[in-house]
């Protein structure tokens, strides 16, 4: 059940945000642990979710170490990753609470 819920939601957000998607298809056997998706402006949608309850990790922060003119494709995705929850607790609902959010936030 697990697995088949996970990627169920993973393909609900796929459908809907394909430009968004960091992956675009899920190969038979993956079970993701969210959705990645790629966005220029990162941070003013992951406050917006946060101010709905839908709390976003970044998974990938690189710090200032790390310079765009040495690694510009690696500085591009750290700046602009996140994670999209999905977990097999929550309900359809919550996916289509969650679909319209970002709908709307986007």
């Amino acid at each position: 059940r697990l697995k088949t819920t996970r990627r169920k939601y993973f393909n609900l957000l796929l459908s809907n945000f394909p430009k968004q998607a960091l992956f675009k298809d899920l190969s038979c056997g993956v079970v993701p642990l969210g959705f990645p998706i790629v966005i220029e402006n990162r941070d003013r949608l992951r406050k917006a979710l946060m101010e709905r309850n839908i709390f976003c990790p970044i998974h990938w922060k690189l710090n200032d170490s790390i310079k765009k003119e040495a690694f510009p494709e690696s500085r591009f995705l750290s700046d602009h990753i996140l994670t999209i929850p999905i977990h097999e607790r929550n309900t359809e609902a919550d996916m289509d609470y969650l679909v319209s959010v970002m709908g709307q936030s986007l």
